[in-house]
This record gives C-alpha cells, sequence and structure tokens, in this order.
C-alpha cells in the first residue's frame, strides 16, 4: 500500500480524505522504514479464491509488482483451509465454485473475523445477488471478466483500509 494521501476514485480523480492526510502526517513522523518506531512492518496477505484455472492467472498477473502477497487458493475448501490458519487480511472471492461456494466463504470470514474485507467476484451477475453479498457483509462486489484496473483499485481501496484501521489501533 503506497504512501499517499490522495487516491484516485474509479474516474480516476484524485479525493482527499481527512483521514488519509491524517495518516500520511502520521507516516511523515515514523521511521525511515515507513513503520512506527519499534514495530515491524506488515506485508499484507490478500487470499484470492477461484476454481477457473485463468481467472487465477490472470489475477497472478494483476497482483505483480504490488505490496502486498497474493495467496491463491483453487477452491472455495481450499480457502477456508487457508484462511483458517490466519495471517489473511482481504479475501476475494469467486461466487460458483464445486464444493464450497463464495458465499459460504464470506459467511465464514465475516463469523470469524468481522473486520477482514470481502471482495466478491462473478461472472453471473444480478442486482439481486449484489443486494444479497452486501447484506452478507461483502464489502465489494465485481463483475467477470474484471479488468486489471478496476481489481486493482477495488482491491486498494479495501488494504487502505486495513492499514488505516490498524496505524489508528
Amino acid at each position: 500500500v503506497g504512501h499517499r494521501a490522495a487516491m484516485p476514485n474509479a474516474l480516476g480523480q484524485v479525493r482527499n480524505d481527512p483521514l488519509m492526510v491524517e495518516v500520511a502526517a502520521r507516516r511523515k513522523s515514523a521511521s525511515p522504514q515507513g513503520t512506527r518506531p519499534g514495530r515491524m512492518a506488515h506485508v499484507m496477505n490478500v487470499l484470492i479464491a477461484d476454481d477457473d484455472a485463468q481467472t487465477r492467472l490472470l489475477l497472478e498477473l494483476y497482483c505483480r509488482d504490488e505490496q502486498f502477497t497474493a495467496l491463491f487458493a483453487e477452491s472455495g475448501q481450499a480457502a477456508l483451509q487457508r484462511f483458517n490458519q490466519g495471517d489473511i487480511d482481504v479475501v476475494v472471492t469467486d461466487v460458483l465454485m464445486p464444493d464450497v461456494s463464495g458465499e459460504r466463504v464470506l459467511a465464514h470470514v465475516k463469523n470469524k473475523s468481522p473486520d477482514t474485507p470481502v471482495l466478491i467476484m462473478t461472472a453471473q451477475p444480478t442486482v439481486d445477488d449484489a443486494v444479497r453479498f452486501l447484506k452478507a457483509g461483502a464489502d465489494d462486489y465485481v463483475t467477470k471478466p474484471i479488468g486489471h484496473e478496476v481489481f486493482r483499485h477495488r482491491l486498494r481501496g479495501l488494504l487502505e483500509r486495513v492499514q488505516l484501521q490498524r496505524e489508528l489501533q
């Protein structure tokens, strides 16, 4: 996650968020590594679950050169197992998977860790589904195929929120 107080929105416009400005000011007074004195930097971990190998490969390409670690699960069950091991900051999950659905992944994550953001992705979008997932606790919802900039923007927004929560604790 970058060290900036302004972040472009979906239209490429830059918005100044007072909370981001406060965090940026704190970062300037932190140690040279960008962490507070006495604290180690935490590399964010993003768990991405999709049963489609081509989608996983595409998302892996999108995640290159980012300042987080992308961990991939080829099924909902594998995603649940990896999430239960801990140290996951954001979850990205497909809806339709053969063993455990993205809806069940969402419910499990929110039950175990309500503050962990979950980004839902689907190739079969409906308004009713989007509303249902958001009411169930999803933090965002995107449709496939997902463009590089849309994916990066949505994921960075969630990662920055996690970082802000940590810095304000």
